[in-house]
């Protein structure tokens, strides 16, 4: 029974890829705000479709003026950087259209940034502890703690009853 195993290890430096179609780059790097606003990720190692490995941004940008139908001009996508490139020269490509088609990404070594879906769980968990707080803040802290069974087990804020947890009297 000699079956060969491959193992694939999908990192390059250290770090794992990140499909594009599963996540993108969080865009935290504020370029403009008028007349277009526009978003970059830093730097990013990326495999593009024909093979290659460069480094790109991810560049999201959107009109603040309305278009006819009230809506608003959107571009998103990557831009090489080359040696000399600046952030201006890849926004320009993006709103050109001149986009990379990226397969693969991943954030250099030692940055320690979300991605876009990291961040949307980041602000829901925030929105939940808000609401929570919230919610704690416009009750009474009198309020006893109940089992579901019926059972009060507090009565207050600082007082539990029965659950092992009261101070211990040292003598």
């Amino acid at each position: 029974m000699n079956e060969r195993i491959t193992i694939h290890m999908d990192y390059v430096d250290g770090v794992s890829w990140t499909e594009c179609s599963d996540d993108l780059p969080l865009c935290s790097q504020e370029y403009s705000l008028y007349p277009t606003s526009v978003l970059t990720s830093i730097p990013c190692k990326v495999i593009t479709t024909d093979g290659r490995y460069c480094q790109a941004i991810y560049v999201v940008a959107e009109s603040v003026a309305l278009c006819n139908d009230g809506s608003h001009t959107r571009w998103a996508g990557w831009a090489e950087m080359s040696g000399d490139a600046d952030d201006y020269s890849c926004v320009e490509k993006v709103l050109q259209g001149e986009t990379l088609v990226v397969l693969r990404w991943h954030y250099p070594k030692g940055a320690q940034m979300p991605t876009q879906k990291g961040c949307e769980k980041m602000l829901e968990m925030q929105k939940y502890i808000d609401s929570a707080a919230d919610f704690i803040d416009s009750h009474p802290k009198e309020w006893p703690l109940v089992r579901e069974d019926g059972t009060v087990i507090a009565a207050g804020p600082a007082e539990i009853v029965g659950s092992g947890t009261e101070p211990v009297k040292r003598t």
